[in-house]
């Protein structure tokens, strides 16, 4: 249903540092499709608060949806045209958020010429009532919640709104290019409130990871080795047997059962 995955033996150093840390609220950066709000869920349940943040329209969505706040999203008229008949799945918050997580596989094809194109849209549309129904059926049974979903960019929340002293994890995307074009089909066809937030140049990306730094507890995962961290390796995991390595730095370095490396 979420798009996108952390890879299992992150997810099992998450768990496994999360559960060291003081029974206080957790802060988690660029949230994506939240994975890790997903993995602190299944250690504490809903007994500690756990807030989110992240600037996309799709995990903004998400984000709201999790945290019990409405859903500022409305198809443009530019739109009404061609997508008028989801009308009536835009409503309730919860059909809403299930139509935009549906949205990501088709509207790609929206105003586009050709047969391809409208043989997709019309396979939806045909099949809609019965993917919605599941998507949203899915959504009313989940038990993840947050405590808090800050919209925007990740330096002024750990800056002005993450308390000095609470654990922190994240896993930044650094390709921010990628990142926001990947759900930018939402964007296009719906008119919601998009966050503030600065381009992420490379001194950008270093003050995230200082600011991840300056406080007791955390957990962050790189694209990139950082020699000066290596102390505070934690294990090093791949996303495929090809993909890229995530180097998983934390404030405690190696817990007792962590992965140091794996596929």
């Amino acid at each position: 249903m979420f798009h996108g995955s952390i890879p299992a033996p992150l997810r099992s150093i998450i768990y496994e540092h999360a559960g060291t840390w003081p029974e206080t609220d957790i802060y988690v950066g660029c949230s994506g499709n939240f994975t890790i709000e997903r993995v602190l869920h299944s250690r504490f349940g809903n007994a500690r608060p756990v807030h989110g943040n992240d600037i996309q329209a799709y995990s903004c969505a998400l984000g709201w949806f999790l945290a019990g706040d409405e859903l500022p999203f409305t198809l443009r008229d530019g739109y009404q045209d061609e997508l008028g008949w989801l009308a009536p799945y835009l409503e309730d918050r919860t059909d809403l958020l299930a139509t935009l997580m549906l949205g990501t596989r088709f509207l790609q094809y929206v105003g586009k010429d050709g047969t391809y194109y409208r043989r997709m849209l019309d396979a939806t549309r045909d099949q809609w009532p019965r993917m919605h129904e599941k998507t949203a059926t899915k959504l009313r049974n989940l038990e993840t919640r947050l405590g808090s979903f800050y919209a925007g960019d990740v330096r002024t929340y750990l800056r002005d709104v993450v308390p000095a002293e609470a654990p922190v994890v994240m896993f930044p995307p650094f390709y921010s290019g990628d990142y926001q074009a990947q759900f930018a089909s939402i964007d296009a066809a719906f008119d919601w409130p998009p966050p503030d937030f600065d381009d992420l140049t490379e001194d950008g990306k270093e003050e995230i990871i200082a600011q991840v730094q300056d406080r007791p507890h955390w957990v962050l995962g790189l694209h990139i080795e950082r020699p000066e961290l290596r102390h505070r390796l934690a294990g090093v995991v791949q996303t495929a047997n090809r993909g890229l390595p995530i180097y998983v730095y934390a404030a405690a370095g190696p817990c007792t059962g962590a992965w140091p490396r794996s596929s």
